[in-house]
């Protein structure tokens, strides 16, 4: 079950302006959890949409094929892209976008090409999209960074019932003793185990002790000796 991220919304809004969003982020923050939502709010809203996630070998393999191999199976899929603005804009999300080979000039012959296609892509590493992207998509895209949950939304994932009262709350005035000691205790919590998703869902703590070391070595692993180069 989806639980609310602020972020959402704001994502929606920009891509009404871009031809592409970009959100990249640590793993485990969430992105694939916020495409997967989006790509479902906007078939509810009977707009057309294609998912894929490169982690999957079929997907990696039909992007191999370069923009004309890509082309041929929206064909075969009854998918045109002609240039009428009145049969609406084609939703186009892809996960881990990093793993394309030349991944920004892919997505710039789509875009350039193409006015009724709009793309979001997400990818684990920062560093290893920065280095994709380079200069093949400026002015033509968005880069949003995905954080880890604040302390609103942690609220949230817990099902803390006095998250929406949080949500309004009025600095200026104080706050009853009971409310306050309530948002210490919890924040208290969060400051332990920090705002990972997964990580805040889990209720055993050995279990949320043993995801935390999972991410911190697979960021250290991988983001950060890719950032060093070594």
């Amino acid at each position: 079950m989806y639980i609310k991220r602020k972020i959402l919304d704001y994502l929606k809004k920009v891509l009404k302006k871009e031809a592409a969003i970009i959100l990249i982020g640590t793993r485990q923050v969430g992105k694939t959890t916020l495409m997967k939502k989006m790509e479902e709010d906007f078939r509810q809203e009977s707009k057309k949409t294609l998912y894929f996630s490169l982690e999957l070998p079929s997907s990696l393999e039909l992007f191999s094929a370069g923009v004309e191999g890509f082309l041929e199976y929206l064909r075969a899929q009854g998918i045109t892209l002609d240039n009428n603005a009145s049969s609406g804009y084609i939703y186009l999300f892809i996960d881990e976008f990093q793993y394309i080979e030349n991944a920004g000039k892919f997505l710039k012959a789509l875009i350039d090409n193409f006015s009724r296609i709009k793309i979001v892509a997400s990818g684990s590493s920062s560093v290893e999209i920065q280095k994709t992207l380079k200069e093949s998509l400026v002015g033509r895209k968005r880069i949003i960074n995905i954080f880890a949950l604040d302390f609103l939304e942690f609220l949230y994932f817990n099902r803390i019932k006095e998250a929406d009262y949080f949500e309004d709350i009025d600095i200026n005035k104080p706050l009853k003793k009971p409310l306050c000691d309530i948002f210490e205790q919890l924040f208290n919590q969060f400051a332990v185990w920090g705002g990972m998703p997964k990580v805040i869902l889990e209720q055993d703590l050995q279990e949320r002790r043993a995801l935390l070391e999972e991410i911190c070595g697979s960021y250290l692993q991988k983001d950060i000796k890719g950032l060093v180069g070594s």
